[in-house]
């Protein structure tokens, strides 16, 4: 394993975890749910980018997030049905 893929991995782990506590603080305290969607667009590149560093590493732990994604996928889609009926 080449530490700078591990260094990379986790550093795009880290920064996908900071940008999921705010998508909650824009979507339910400051209702901009249209912020929040490109937000949460923004997040769920992340996950993917994390996914396939992460599997680089291990296929099991880039298999460990597919469910993750397929949730933010969901949660994208209320997210803008949302921004949309609003």
């Amino acid at each position: 394993m080449d530490s700078t893929t591990q260094t990379r991995a986790l550093k795009t782990y880290g920064t996908q975890l900071v940008v999921n506590f705010f998508w909650p603080i824009l979507f339910f305290l400051g209702k901009q749910y249209t912020i929040a969607f490109a937000w949460l667009c923004f997040l769920w590149y992340l996950v993917y980018s994390c996914l396939n560093q992460f599997y680089l590493l291990s296929r099991k732990a880039g298999n460990l997030l597919v469910p993750y994604l397929v949730w933010l996928t969901y949660a994208g889609y209320l997210n803008l049905l949302i921004a949309i009926l609003n």
